[in-house]
């Protein structure tokens, strides 16, 4: 079985049943080595990449951070209904805003584990032990 894939991928040569021959690389290696040299400097050049996307990301957190944490920014921070409602995603769907501290949990029990009622009736229980939820219903 050895033999057999050493042979496939052109390392060995069966001269005989039990006769091989070693063949090797068929090149000197300095095709090989360009290869890796082109390879190196892909590396290099996908790691200058990285860095600079990785100190773009550590900005924009930056600028998040102050939008979110600046009380002067804060009263800047909001959707109207139209900015909602021009989302194709939203359209025709019911929408709820919930304004909650950290730390609040949301669940959503199964709708057909709820008893029998004629139509679907969905609940949403919204819990926090930090502060007040606020909710609202866009539409």
């Amino acid at each position: 079985d050895i033999t057999n894939v050493l042979e496939g991928i052109g390392l060995l040569e069966k001269k005989l049943k039990n006769r091989i021959r070693w063949r090797g690389l068929d090149d000197s290696g300095a095709n090989l080595d360009n290869e890796i040299s082109v390879l190196e400097t892909e590396l290099e050049n996908l790691k200058l990449q990285e860095k600079a996307l990785d100190n773009r990301i550590s900005e924009m957190h930056e600028k998040v951070r102050e939008l979110t944490e600046e009380e002067n920014n804060q009263r800047w921070l909001y959707l109207t209904e139209d900015d909602i409602k021009g989302l194709p995603c939203f359209q025709n769907e019911t929408l709820i805003a919930i304004k909650a501290p950290h730390g609040t949990t949301l669940e959503v029990p199964d709708p057909d584990e709820a008893g029998d009622y004629i139509q679907r009736r969905y609940t949403i229980v919204i819990r926090s032990t930090m502060g007040s939820i606020d909710l609202y219903l866009v539409r």
